[in-house]
């Protein structure tokens, strides 16, 4: 009896893992952040090794808009890829970090350790990578 048991705590523990896992993969998502405070927001380019620094409040709202209308869906792990296109940071009050992640393209964002592709549009990625400093 008690080895039936186990079997059966067993197979539940993984239908939930493997429920959640899906859940997770399956469900979109915003990746950006609706927080009112940004102050400023950092463009690394790494193709060319250039840095935007963003501090128009319009032009923040204007990022911060394009990037929220967007849902992502997670593709992937992206632990232990290296380089980028553009990695973005948004930063509040005192220069407190409030997100960062990176833009490979027009189709691919790592943040958090995986991968996520647009849903409903893609990014303007030309935009983005070709904005200047205030």
């Amino acid at each position: 009896m008690n080895k039936k048991r186990i079997i059966t705590v067993s197979l539940y523990l993984i239908i939930i893992i493997i429920g959640t896992l899906c859940f997770n993969f399956i469900v979109p998502k915003k990746v950006t952040t609706t927080d009112d405070t940004i102050t400023k927001i950092t463009i690394f380019n790494g193709n060319t090794g250039n840095q935007t620094i963003i501090t128009n409040p319009e032009e923040i709202q204007t990022i911060v808009t394009k990037l929220n209308g967007i849902d992502f869906l997670k593709t992937g792990i992206s632990i232990g890829y290296v380089g980028y296109s553009l990695d973005i940071t948004y930063f509040g009050e005192g220069d407190k970090e409030l997100l960062n992640f990176i833009i490979n393209g027009e189709n691919t964002v790592r943040y958090k350790g995986f991968f996520y592709e647009p849903q409903n549009t893609a990014l303007d990625y030309e935009y983005l990578a070709n904005l200047q400093s205030d």
